[in-house]
């Protein structure tokens, strides 16, 4: 999956070093949440969103590359749940 993103970010961007960093951090949070203990349905609440922040990402570098506005907002800032995790069948 990290390839994958990272042959994206080499086809898209001229010049790839600072999505590359934000991409790096996002997959070392993302290893982070993926290695921690707990009930399955926890972790999988913790590890599933990552794709949407990543390629969301990637859509507003790629804006920015164009030079068309973008603001990127992390939604985690402001969707909030409870304690209550999905049964994933």
């Amino acid at each position: 999956m990290k390839e994958y993103h990272f042959q994206i970010v080499n086809d898209l961007f001229k010049d790839p070093k600072e999505v590359s960093g934000q991409l790096n951090s996002l997959f070392n949070e993302l290893l982070i949440k993926a290695s921690q203990k707990g009930e399955y349905d926890f972790v999988y609440d913790q590890v599933i969103g990552f794709g949407e922040i990543i390629s969301s990402t990637l859509v507003h570098n790629f804006f920015l590359s164009e030079e068309l506005n973008s603001e990127w907002v992390d939604s985690r800032k402001y969707i909030h749940t409870d304690s209550l995790f999905a049964k994933v069948r």
